[in-house]
């Protein structure tokens, strides 16, 4: 099971980074957190939202990094996973793209896409697909925020390579909106 769960110290530090801005102030500011194999990566965080920022290079933007229902047939289990959009700019072709979580060692591959299709310059992809059990249950309606750490490794048609840090933070009520998708019922939040 992918552990993405687990409240850590980075957890905890981010935490109290993000809770000393003020709204009433907001403005990107920069948080650095340890990955398991690139060293510290800073992550641009807005103040106001409180949720960082999307990360881009000249070629290729993160748009996305969601937790999402997958489509589900009559009398089959339910699955969620968690989402990728990255948007391509001005005609670049990727000729692959690889997504790993890195928040430990060894780092896990959540996609790879040795043949990439972009409709409109957007590629979008998801990660295995986790079976709903009772443990993944109790999991989504914890009341902590997932902290995830992706790097996106991206090869072009020219021979370049492009790696990207995205730091993505899944909160409790936006678990919940997709599990009630899931589940096809309005469910209630634990209070906060």
């Amino acid at each position: 099971m992918k552990t993405c769960i687990h409240v850590t110290l980075r957890y905890l530090l981010l935490c109290s980074l993000i809770l000393t801005f003020s709204a009433a102030n907001a403005e990107i500011k920069p948080i650095n957190l340890p990955t398991a194999e690139d060293g510290n990566v800073s992550y641009q965080f807005n103040t106001e939202t409180k949720l960082p920022m999307s990360v881009s290079d000249e070629r290729a933007e993160v748009v996305a990094v969601t937790f999402m229902a997958l489509p589900k047939e009559p009398n089959t289990p339910l699955y969620w996973a968690f989402g990728y959009d990255i948007r391509f700019k001005n005609g670049v072709v990727p000729t692959s793209i690889k997504v790993e979580d890195e928040r430990k060692k060894p780092i896990t591959q959540d996609v790879f896409d040795a043949k990439p299709s972009l409709n409109s310059g957007l590629w979008k992809a998801h990660s295995k697909p986790v079976l709903l059990n009772n443990e993944w249950f109790t999991a989504i309606t914890a009341k902590d925020p997932w902290i995830l750490q992706e790097r996106i490794t991206i090869l072009y048609e020219d021979g370049s390579k492009s790696v990207l840090h995205q730091l993505a933070v899944i909160t409790n009520p936006m678990r919940f909106k997709v599990l009630e998708t899931i589940i096809g019922k309005s469910i209630s939040e634990p209070s906060k």
